[in-house]
C-alpha cells in the first residue's frame, strides 16, 4: 500500500480535481480524500483552487489549471527552489520567470522541480503554487497579493509570513547492515583480504550509499528500487568497524554501523598432498618391538597450513607444513601395514588428502646386546669314534631374550643359528669345527643392534663311543739263533 501523504482539505472552482497513480489509473477527488505517494494531482480549470493538508499539518495550495506530482522526499533546498524564492522576494511574476527560476523548460512542460512535498509537473510559465512565507526563507515584511489579484505564484494567504508553508522532509533513512565480509580474491588464497563487500537495506530506494572506515570513504554505491544495497569496498579485515551512510533526496543521511566478519575466499582448489611416508617407531631404551609412536612425512603445495593425520577415521596426529610445504607429524602408535590419511587445509578452507601405508618399525635403541660364549665343543658322533668331528655344540648367554643367535667359524662363515630363550641363554648345534678353532656367537636385538663373543673350540668329544679297546696280544718267536734265551733282531 502506498504511503499516505496528505488529504484534500478544500476544492473550489468549476472543474474536477483528479488523482492519477503511477499506473495511469484516475480517480476524481473530493474533500476528505487521501493522497498517496506516487500520485499526481491535476486541476482542469483556470478558476480551480485546491488546498491540500499534508501529514505534518501544513497546507499546500494549487491555483488554476496545474499538475502536482506527490514526492515525499523532494526538498525545498533545491537550487531551483532557491532561485524561485529569490525571484518571488523581488516581486517577479511566476509566469515571467526564466526556467532556471521557475523550473521546467521556458514556455513548455518540463520535468518539474522539487518543492517540499510536491514536484512541478509543468514548466515555470504554467505552474501556480501558493504557499505562506514560512516556506520561503524569512520574508519579513514583504507582502504578496492573493491569487485572486492575478499575481500568479504569490502567497495563498497574502500578506506577511507566518502562515502554512512547504513541507520539508527531515527524517533520515533507516539503514540496516546485513553483512560485512572481507574477501580474499586470490586464485590461491593467502589470507589477506583484497576487498570488502557490505550488504544491507534501507527504506530509501535508489539512494546514494557511502561506506566509511575510520572516517575515510572506502566504497560507494546505490540502493536498488527496493532499498537493498551491496557495495564493494577497499580491503577490510575481520573485526574492522565500518559505517554505512544512505542519503535521501531531501539531503537527510541515515547511518548504520557494523563489524567485519570472517574473511570469505574465492579459492576453491584443494591443496595437493604427496610423498606420504609412514613409519612406526619403538622408542624404548631397550627395544621391545612394539611401536610407541608414528612418524608421518610428506609434502604439500600449501605452506604453513594445518595437517591432520587420521587412521580409520580417527585423528592420530596434527601438525603444520613449513614454508616450503613439507611436513613431519608425530602420531599415536601405528603398526607396520597400517593405512593412514593425511589432510592439509588451505586458508580458504579447502582440504587436500593423501594416503600412505606404514612401513617397518624403526628403533631408537642403539645399544648392542651383551654375549658370552661359554663352550664351543666339536663332537664325534661315530661309534666307534673315528676321531673326526661330525658337528659342534655352542652354548652361552645374552642379556637379550628371545633374540636371534648366529654362529660363525674361524673364516666368518655361518655354521649355525638359533634363538636365546626367555632368560637369554642359548645352546646351538652347528656344522663341524675342529678343536682350537675360534667360534663366534652374534646376538641381534629387536632394534637390529648386534653383540658378539668368540671362544676357541675345546677338545673333540665322543659321546656315542663307550666301548674300550681290546687288550693287546704279544707273540714271541722261537729263540733259535742262537738259542741263548734271548731274542735278537734277527729272530724277531
Amino acid at each position: 500500500m502506498a504511503k499516505k501523504l496528505g488529504t484534500i482539505k478544500s476544492i473550489s472552482g468549476s472543474a474536477e480535481v483528479i488523482a492519477v497513480d503511477k499506473s495511469g489509473n484516475q480517480r476524481v477527488l473530493k474533500v476528505g480524500d487521501s493522497l498517496y505517494e506516487g500520485e499526481s494531482v491535476k486541476t482542469t480549470s483556470a478558476d480551480s483552487k485546491v488546498v491540500i493538508a499534508t501529514n505534518n499539518g501544513k497546507e499546500l495550495s494549487m491555483i488554476g489549471e496545474d499538475t502536482l506530482s506527490l514526492d515525499p522526499k523532494a526538498t525545498a533546498g533545491d537550487s531551483q527552489v532557491a532561485a524561485l524564492q529569490k525571484a518571488l522576494l523581488n516581486g517577479a511574476n511566476l509566469g515571467d520567470l526564466e526556467e532556471t527560476a521557475a523550473g521546467g523548460n521556458s514556455g513548455g512542460r518540463g520535468d518539474g522541480m522539487s518543492l517540499g512535498e510536491t514536484r512541478f509537473e509543468h514548466g515555470g510559465h504554467y505552474s501556480n503554487i501558493s504557499a505562506s512565507t514560512s516556506a520561503i526563507n524569512s520574508l519579513g515584511g514583504f507582502g504578496f497579493a492573493s491569487p485572486e489579484t492575478g499575481v500568479r505564484g504569490g502567497l495563498d494567504n497574502g500578506g506577511t509570513g507566518g502562515g502554512t508553508g512547504f513541507y520539508i522532509d527531515t527524517t533520515a533513512p533507516v539503514v540496516t547492515i546485513n553483512s560485512i565480509n572481507p574477501v580474499d580474491t586470490n586464485e590461491k588464497a593467502d589470507g589477506n583480504p583484497d576487498k570488502g563487500i557490505v550488504k544491507g537495506h534501507s527504506d530509501e530506494p535508489n539512494a546514494p550509499v557511502v561506506v566509511t572506515k575510520d572516517g575515510k570513504t572506502i566504497g560507494t554505491g546505490t540502493t536498488d528500487d527496493k532499498g537493498n544495497f551491496e557495495v564493494t569496498t577497499d580491503p577490510i579485515k575481520p573485526g574492522d568497524k565500518v559505517t554505512v551512510e544512505v542519503t535521501d533526496k531531501a539531503g537527510n543521511t541515515g547511518k548504520g554501523d557494523g563489524t567485519a566478519g570472517n574473511t570469505v575466499y574465492t579459492d576453491t582448489t584443494p591443496p595437493t598432498v604427496e610423498d606420504v611416508k609412514v613409519t612406526p617407531v619403538d622408542t624404548n631404551e631397550k627395544a621391545d618391538g612394539n611401536p610407541d609412536k608414528g612418524i608421518v612425512k610428506g609434502h604439500s603445495d600449501e605452506p604453513n597450513a594445518p595437517v591432520v593425520v587420521t587412521k580409520d577415521g580417527k585423528t592420530i596426529g596434527t601438525g603444520t607444513t613449513d614454508d616450503k610445504g613439507n611436513f613431519e607429524v608425530t602420531t599415536d602408535p601405528i603398526k607396520p601395514g597400517d593405512k593412514v590419511t593425511v589432510e592439509v587445509t588451505d586458508k580458504a578452507g579447502n582440504t587436500g588428502k593423501g594416503d600412505g601405508t606404514a612401513g617397518n618399525t624403526v628403533y631408537t635403541d642403539t645399544t648392542p646386546p651383551t654375549v658370552d660364549v661359554e663352550t664351543a665343543t666339536p663332537v664325534d658322533v661315530n661309534n666307534p669314534a673315528d676321531g673326526k668331528a661330525d658337528k659342534g655344540i655352542v652354548t652361552g648367554k645374552s642379556d637379550e631374550p628371545n633374540a636371534l643367535v648366529v654362529i660363525t667359524d674361524k673364516d666368518g662363515n655361518e655354521i649355525g643359528r638359533g634363538t636365546t630363550d626367555g632368560n637369554g641363554g642359548f645352546t646351538i648345534e652347528t656344522k663341524p669345527f675342529n678343536p682350537g678353532d675360534p667360534i663366534t656367537a652374534t646376538v641381534t636385538d629387536k632394534a637390529g643392534n648386534k653383540g658378539s663373543d668368540t671362544e676357541n673350540a675345546s677338545n673333540l668329544t665322543h659321546p656315542n663311543d663307550h666301548t674300550a679297546p681290546s687288550e693287546p696280544t704279544i707273540t714271541f718267536v722261537e729263540d733259535i739263533n742262537p738259542k741263548d734265551g734271548k731274542l735278537n733282531k734277527a729272530e724277531n
